[in-house]
């Protein structure tokens, strides 16, 4: 790990900074590791060698039957198709980019989630053009017991997107009795 660390005024905007945290990035990516925390103060620099902020979460349990029922902004949410993993890795990639805390995922990672028969994936549409994508899992303690659906996660980064997906959740409002989903404390969801 790395403590409080300090460049010297003369050794600054040279490489002599990156050092530490590259060194330590190399050690870290050969014993297996996949993620680096760090508690930083200056943002800014340790950005540009890797790191982003990242915001606490919190848990929302909602009934099914708060949500809004339909959505009017015209795009349609579908079960996923074999032919969509290309294009559900392509936007869970472009929301790295806005999304803070987030790790890149290798393929075997997405093979897993991909084969996971519990894992379900549904895809919002705009006309033919996908614009986001939710994955979610029913749960059930025993037979006949109330229903959870776990969100795992919600990708779209517009309203209109969101909207839609909580609005396909409204829609099983028959077989599910709570929707669970870890929300960031500052979202707009």
């Amino acid at each position: 790990g790395m403590g409080t660390s300090g460049t010297a005024p003369e050794a600054r905007r040279r490489v002599w900074a990156t050092l530490l945290p590259s060194a330590l990035h190399a050690d870290a990516s050969a014993r297996g590791a996949c993620v680096s925390v760090l508690h930083a103060i200056r943002h800014a620099f340790y950005k540009r060698v890797g790191y982003v902020a990242t915001s606490p979460t919190v848990r929302a349990r909602i009934s099914p039957r708060a949500l809004p029922p339909r959505s009017s902004t015209g795009l349609v949410t579908r079960a996923a198709k074999k032919g969509d993993r290309k294009t559900i890795e392509h936007l869970y990639s472009n929301s790295l980019s806005t999304n803070t805390g987030w790790i890149a995922r290798s393929r075997s990672y997405w093979d897993e989630l991909f084969t996971n028969e519990r894992l379900h994936f549904s895809v919002v549409q705009n006309e033919d053009r996908p614009v986001g994508y939710t994955a979610w899992s029913p749960s059930q303690p025993e037979p006949h017991a109330r229903t959870t659906l776990r969100v795992r996660e919600c990708i779209g980064d517009t309203a209109s997107v969101q909207r839609a997906i909580f609005s396909m959740f409204s829609g099983l409002r028959d077989q599910v009795d709570v929707v669970e989903i870890d929300l960031p404390i500052d979202s707009p969801w």
